[in-house]
């Protein structure tokens, strides 16, 4: 059986042990699988945080240690209900205000960000709602 040396952990292992390349010589890698799969995942870690660092500087303009500290300070929970988080951005001005989930954001704009219209909208399930009632007692 053939082997190869691997250029990178140095141990001697089958052919079967290498992925093909065609313009590697005798037309496999110099790696073997095991030390180019750890290689790709590296590289694709790094590679994971620097697009979102990117995404965040691009549509909210933050850095990711920001969202991070955002993220510690509401302790991973939605400003409002205190439930699963996502990024929330002002559209009038475009600055980051606090981490919402997708209904509480939604809730926001439905109501236009009014506050009128959200304490209306309190006063409403107060009057009729029952589980208020429920919670209260």
């Amino acid at each position: 059986m053939a082997t190869k040396t691997c250029t990178k952990c140095g141990r001697s292992l089958p052919i079967s042990e290498f992925a093909k390349e065609k313009k590697g010589l005798y037309g496999i890698r110099s790696q073997c699988r095991e030390c180019e799969k750890e290689r790709l995942k590296k590289f694709y870690q790094g590679t994971k945080e620097a697009r979102v660092e990117a995404m965040l500087k691009h549509r909210y303009g933050i850095t990711l240690d920001a969202y991070r500290s955002m993220l510690l300070d509401q302790e991973g929970c939605c400003f409002i209900c205190g439930k699963e988080t996502e990024l929330v951005v002002d559209h009038e001005t475009g600055q980051v205000r606090a981490l919402l989930c997708r209904n509480c954001n939604v809730l926001l704009g439905v109501a236009h960000e009014d506050p009128f219209i959200l304490a209306a909208a309190i006063q409403y399930l107060e009057m009729f709602d029952r589980a208020v009632e429920d919670r209260e007692a």
